[in-house]
């Protein structure tokens, strides 16, 4: 059986992949932070490849100690 890839991921998928809640990733897209598009009231499409882009500069942007206790 071949299985396709979607070329678009709910916002639920998408806090899976980024490892965050799916409200947060809500918050991203209607801030414009996350590119998207809603499809409803709680429905957004987002695009993969734009998961994929935001995943590497997520890393980057959060790679480092968060607070003075995380250096404890």
């Amino acid at each position: 059986m071949i299985k396709f890839q979607s070329a678009y991921l709910s916002s639920f998928e998408a806090a899976s992949i980024l490892g965050l809640s799916d409200a947060r990733i809500r918050q991203f897209l209607a801030k414009g932070i996350l590119p998207g598009e809603k499809l409803g009231k709680r429905i957004w499409a987002i695009p993969a490849s734009e998961v994929e882009r935001f995943k590497k500069t997520f890393k980057k942007k959060n790679s480092g100690p968060k607070s003075k206790r995380d250096n404890a």
